[in-house]
């Protein structure tokens, strides 16, 4: 919501008229079965919630906490199904994209996102209450029983309403049928995204290997852990090249120029932090004039 309200912001950040969308026209980018199946699906299990819900919502049900917990996860499931097979769905099969309405999609962005965290959260107290439950009832009564299972339901609403209106949402995508916290993927690459994608491959190879290690270091283990811990060792060393060549464009096309087309011109990245002086003109006509800082990298 902050980021909404900050023109500025939402013009540097969320600015289309940098790059026209229909570069990549609209039939290429419509996803007519899969969009299909998304509605055939959302059809079926909103219809399919509705009997669960009748029993959840019984009067000898709602006696126990975790009934009304179920009925509450219900109810914002019924509604989060309207985000992942609605309206990604519709998205799908129109082809549409964040600068095809870029207001629209950022605002149902803010409760798609506030509702899903919401019901995350929901979730993880209905596991709590049955764990509890079972280790100790009394426990479980003093924590859960009467109204006060109502403060965990708030709770959860009040969760879901900071993160959806006071953090950046994320928004629909019919070209890849998702929803991306990237405005303009496809068309211009997250490239800090990039970099923590294989920053995080590759630390999770290593921790991986450190672990095994460490436990092989204290506890007794057969010797095929032992053999699997040595594969394991050089497949960490080893795969960090592989990573490297698969999700970086610099050095793929870098590697190309030196070793197979000498050709090949190598990449050079730059970002775009772009925004919109509004009312800009230029001899009679009304323009918006696109300001550009061009950093370049050669990371990618």
């Amino acid at each position: 919501m902050e980021s909404l309200l900050d023109s500025n912001y939402f013009e540097r950040n969320y600015n289309c008229s940098f790059y026209d969308y229909n570069s990549i026209p609209v039939e290429n980018r419509r996803n007519l079965i899969v969009g299909i199946i998304l509605l055939i699906l959302y059809v079926i299990f909103e219809v399919l919630y509705l009997p669960c819900l009748g029993v959840f919502a019984q009067k000898e049900n709602l006696r126990e906490s975790c009934y009304k917990l179920m009925l509450f996860m219900g109810i914002l499931s019924m509604i989060n199904i309207n985000s992942s097979g609605l309206i990604i769905g519709i998205y799908a099969i129109r082809g549409d994209v964040f600068c095809s309405r870029p207001l629209f999609n950022y605002i149902i962005g803010m409760p798609a996102f506030g509702l899903y965290c919401s019901e995350s959260l929901i979730a993880m107290v209905l596991a709590l209450n049955r764990c509890i439950e079972m280790y100790d009832h009394q426990l479980a009564e003093k924590i859960f029983s009467g109204n006060k299972i109502f403060y965990w339901i708030i709770s959860s609403l009040i969760y879901g309403f900071i993160l959806g209106f006071f953090t950046i949402p994320p928004m629909p995508n019919g070209l890849l049928v998702g929803w991306f916290w990237n405005p303009h993927i496809v068309y211009f690459q997250d490239l800090e995204g990039v970099v923590f994608l294989q920053v995080l491959l590759i630390g999770m190879l290593h921790m991986f290997v450190t672990l095994l290690y460490t436990y092989m270091q204290y506890f007794p283990v057969p010797i095929w852990i032992v053999m699997s811990a040595s594969y394991a060792w050089i497949t960490s060393q080893g795969l960090v090249p592989l990573i490297y060549i698969t999700f970086n464009k610099y050095i793929r096309r870098s590697i190309k120029s030196l070793f197979i087309d000498p050709n090949i011109t190598r990449i050079t990245t730059h970002f775009n932090n772009s925004r919109v002086a509004p009312n800009s003109t230029h001899g009679d006509k009304n323009v918006s004039r696109i300001v550009t800082r061009n950093v370049k990298t050669n990371v990618f």
